[in-house]
């Protein structure tokens, strides 16, 4: 911070000419375009971070309303479980799975 002061007083100078403003000026451009760019690089990590738990968030809804469904009606649809299944097997696999308590859910989506 010591040299930013340093420089913002040697801006200012009134031995200063235009030429030498303007390179000053260029040179602070370029550090303040450096320091985005730092600062994008460094933030980026945490905005991906920030969509993960977006996601989990939306999952972990999810399971919470499926359980006090479960616990509302003793019971949970597999269409709730597994949206867009299409044929009675897929559903009565899908009922078995819930009973047993053995279900992994993200394997039976179909990509």
């Amino acid at each position: 911070m010591g040299s930013l002061s340093i420089r913002m007083k040697s801006l200012f100078s009134p031995h200063m000419g235009e030429a030498d403003l303007r390179k000053e000026i260029q040179d602070l451009r370029g550090q303040i375009e450096a320091l985005r760019d730092a600062l994008a690089s460094v933030s980026r990590p945490y905005t991906e971070i920030a969509s993960y738990l977006e996601r989990f968030q939306g999952l972990f809804q999810s399971y919470l309303r499926l359980l006090d469904l479960y616990q509302r009606h003793g019971a949970v649809s597999p269409d709730l479980v597994v949206p867009g299944l299409k044929d009675d097997i897929s559903r009565h696999i899908v009922t078995v799975l819930i009973e047993r308590g053995t279900a992994t859910f993200p394997r039976l989506r179909r990509p």
